[in-house]
C-alpha cells in the first residue's frame, strides 16, 4: 500500500513536472546597501505553481550570520504573520500554510532582517513544497541559471566615523541654484527611518506638484505625474538602506531624468534649465531623511535613450559631504538637520586619509580616490576645522597610488586639522576626511560660524565637541543681556546644530557664547531686519 500510494503522488504531482523549470519568486529585492546591526527589509514576490500543494517551506541560508526578526505574507488586504524557524546562526525557515483556491501569484513575503557582520552577504533560498507530510517538489537557488544573482546579496557597511546629515522633518531643497549652464547633474545618498507613502515630490513656485515619488503598499516605488499619470517601477525600497538617486537635465530634449541606483526610474518632459529657473523647481520630503555624498555635475547627453545613468558620460563638478558643514549649509538653508555619525562610506568614495604621529613631526599618508584622472593633490591645515590653508602641492604620478606629506608640530597640545584635496584633470574636486591632531588643553569644543549671518529671522549655531562636557549656550543682546538660552546639559563628542530665532527681537548686534567648566568662546551675530 506504501508503494502504491507513493506511486500515486508521483503521477499526480511530479510527473507533469518532468522537464518544467519552477521558479517560486517572480522576484526577488535585498537592498545594495545597509549599516551593520541595522534593521532592513527584503521582499520576496510568490509565484503559483500549476501543482496541487498544502504547505511550503523556504529555508533561507547564508555563509555569515543573520537574524530574521519577523516574516509575514501579503496577499490583497491581508497580512499573515509567518511561524520561522531559527535553525542556525545561518540557516532560517519560513513555514506558508496554502489553502487550496486562494492565490499565491504576486503575493509578497516580507522579512525584516539584521546583519551583525560588516561585509557582503549572499543569500541562498531552498524551496520545498509539501502535499500533506509528502514533499512533492524542491526548489534551490544554487541550481538556478539566474543572470540577476545580485538581487540575493546586500553590502553590509561597517561602523564610520564620517557624519551624514539628518533630516528629522523632511527638507526643502531648491534646485534653481544648482542647474545652469555648467551643471547638469545633481546627485545624492539617501535613506530612510521609515516607510511612508510619498518619499520625494518635485513643485514649482506655484505650488503645483510636477511628480511625486511614492511608495505603495508592498514597497515598491511608483511615480505619479502632473497628468496623473502613474508609473509603475520594480524598486522596492526598505527603511535603513542607502539609495543613490540622481537628477540630470536633458536640454536639448527638455527633458529631466530621474535615476535610482543608476537605472532610469522616470522621466519628466518639458523641463530644462531655463524652465527651473523660472519656476523654482524645489524637491521636497516630508519623511525624517538621511543625506550623505553630494555630486554636482555635468552629464553629456546624446540623441539616444539612457536606461543606464553608467552609460552617460559624467563627471562631478563638486562633490562634498556633509563633513564640510559650510557649503552644506549654503543648499538646505530652509531645513533643519543635524549631524549623525555611521555616515555613508563605500570603498571608492573618498580619500581615505591616514596618520601617523611622532615625537616632533606628523606623517600624512593616503591612497589616490576612485577619480583616476587626478592632477594633484593640495595638503591643507586648520587651527578650527573651519577655515584650512594650503600647505604643499603634490603632483600626481600614474605609476604611484600612496603618497604622504610630513609636517613638523608646533606645540604638543596645539589642535590642528589636516585634510586632502584632489583636483582632477576635468578641474572637478575630492575631499578627503578631517583628521584631528592634539587634545588642547583649555578647548573641549569649537564653536562654528553661525549661518547665515547677517541673518533674518533665524541663524544656525553649531557647535563641535571634541569630549563630553557639561556646556551652556546662551544668546546675549548688545548691553550683555542675557535673551534666551539654547542649551544647558552635557553634550558628548560630536556636531551640534543649535538655532537662534530673532523674530521677537528688534534688528542689532547680538553675542552667542558657548561655556563649559574649561573656557568659553563667543561670537557675534548680526540680526538684519
Amino acid at each position: 500500500m506504501l508503494i502504491k500510494k507513493h506511486l500515486i503522488l508521483f503521477f499526480i504531482f511530479i510527473y507533469p513536472l518532468i522537464g518544467q523549470s519552477i521558479n517560486p519568486f517572480i522576484k526577488i529585492d535585498f537592498p545594495h546597501y545597509t549599516g551593520q546591526n541595522q534593521r532592513f527589509q527584503s521582499s520576496l514576490i510568490l509565484n503559483q505553481p500549476e501543482f496541487d500543494f498544502t504547505h511550503l517551506k523556504i529555508k533561507i541560508t547564508s555563509d555569515k550570520n543573520f537574524v530574521i526578526n519577523n516574516a509575514s505574507l501579503k496577499r490583497h488586504a491581508e497580512v499573515i504573520p509567518l511561524i520561522i524557524d531559527r535553525v542556525s546562526r545561518t540557516e532560517k525557515v519560513i513555514l506558508i500554510n496554502y489553502e487550496k483556491g486562494s492565490e499565491l501569484l504576486a503575493s509578497q513575503v516580507m522579512l525584516n532582517l539584521i546583519c551583525d557582520i560588516e561585509g557582503t552577504y549572499k543569500f541562498n533560498f531552498d524551496v520545498e513544497y509539501f502535499y500533506n507530510n509528502e514533499e512533492i517538489f524542491n526548489w534551490s537557488s544554487d541550481d538556478f541559471n539566474n543572470s540577476k544573482q545580485k538581487e540575493n546579496q546586500v553590502e553590509v557597511l561597517g561602523n564610520s566615523k564620517n557624519y551624514s546629515a539628518k533630516f528629522n522633518k523632511g527638507f526643502n531643497f531648491s534646485f534653481k541654484d544648482i542647474f545652469n549652464g555648467k551643471v547638469n547633474l545633481f546627485q545624492f545618498w539617501f535613506k530612510l527611518d521609515s516607510i511612508k507613502a510619498a518619499i520625494f515630490n518635485l513643485i514649482n513656485n506655484y505650488g503645483d506638484t510636477l511628480l511625486s515619488i511614492n511608495s505603495n503598499k508592498l514597497q515598491f516605488l511608483e511615480i505619479l505625474k502632473a497628468d496623473n499619470q502613474i508609473d509603475f517601477s520594480q524598486s522596492f525600497i526598505s527603511i535603513n538602506s542607502w539609495y543613490k538617486i540622481s537628477f540630470v537635465i536633458d536640454n536639448a530634449n527638455r527633458k529631466l531624468l530621474i535615476f535610482l541606483n543608476d537605472k532610469l526610474f522616470s522621466t519628466v518632459e518639458n523641463i530644462d534649465n531655463s524652465f527651473i529657473a523660472e519656476n523654482s523647481i524645489k524637491l521636497i520630503s516630508n519623511n525624517s531623511i538621511t543625506i550623505d555624498e553630494i555630486t554636482f555635475g555635468k552629464a553629456e547627453l546624446q540623441s539616444f535613450e539612457y536606461n543606464d545613468f553608467n552609460s552617460i558620460e559624467s563627471y562631478p563638478i563638486k562633490q562634498f559631504s556633509f563633513n564640510e558643514n559650510s557649503t552644506v549649509q549654503l543648499k538646505f538653508s530652509n531645513s533643519s538637520f543635524k549631524y549623525v555619525k555611521n555616515g555613508l562610506t563605500l570603498n571608492d568614495v573618498n580619500i581615505d586619509l591616514q596618520v601617523n604621529r611622532f615625537d616632533t613631526y606628523i606623517e600624512l599618508t593616503w591612497e589616490k580616490s576612485r577619480f583616476k584622472d587626478a592632477s594633484y593633490f593640495m595638503v591643507e591645515k586648520s587651527f578650527n576645522g573651519t577655515n584650512f590653508i594650503e600647505l604643499s602641492k603634490v603632483l600626481v604620478m600614474d605609476d604611484k597610488n600612496n603618497y604622504n606629506y610630513v609636517d613638523y608640530l608646533s606645540k604638543e597640545n596645539d589642535i590642528s586639522y589636516y585634510r586632502i584635496l584632489q583636483v582632477n584633470k576635468d578641474s572637478s574636486e575630492v575631499f578627503s576626511n578631517n583628521i584631528k591632531i592634539g587634545t588642547g588643553l583649555t578647548n573641549v569644543f569649537d564653536l562654528k560660524p553661525n549661518y547665515p549671518n547677517p541673518f533674518n529671522p533665524v541663524t544656525q549655531i553649531s557647535v563641535e565637541m571634541y569630549e563630553s562636557s557639561e556646556v551652556e549656550i546662551a544668546v546675549f543682546d548688545v548691553v550683555g543681556k542675557r535673551i534666551v538660552t539654547l542649551f544647558e546639559g552635557t553634550l558628548s563628542q560630536g556636531i551640534y546644530n543649535f538655532q537662534f530665532d530673532g523674530s521677537n527681537f528688534p534688528s542689532g548686534l547680538y553675542f552667542c557664547e558657548v561655556k563649559t567648566p574649561l573656557g568659553n568662546q563667543v561670537q557675534k551675530m548680526l540680526l538684519a531686519k
